[in-house]
């Protein structure tokens, strides 16, 4: 979640909360999240290249140095990213993230 903040603050320039959690009925192991709607927009408008440069500079950040993380699993990670939003937008629908231990 820490990584989606830096995401958060990348792309929107903000530090406003990113999160709201969701009552559910999944197990004591999964927690449901509300994604907050700033970021749910500012990324449905950022084009291709602009996903693939915000990639591209998040992975090089410190935030990654520690990690196996890999540049090209990570772009494609927010161009999947982005084409929810870009559906959750185009629909008119709440983004939410769903984490499993």
């Amino acid at each position: 979640m820490e990584k989606l903040e830096q995401l958060n603050l990348i792309l929107t320039g903000s530090n406003a909360k990113l999160f709201t959690p969701v009552a559910n009925r999944f197990s004591g192991a999964s927690t449901l999240f509300l994604v907050a709607q700033p970021f749910r927009d500012s990324f449905a408008t950022a084009d291709s290249e602009r996903v693939s440069q915000v990639a591209s500079d998040w992975a090089d950040s410190e935030s990654w140095i520690e990690t196996d993380v890999n540049r090209f699993d990570l772009v494609g990670m927010l161009h999947f990213l982005n084409s929810l939003c870009v559906k959750a937008c185009a629909e008119n629908k709440n983004l939410y993230l769903l984490l499993s231990s």
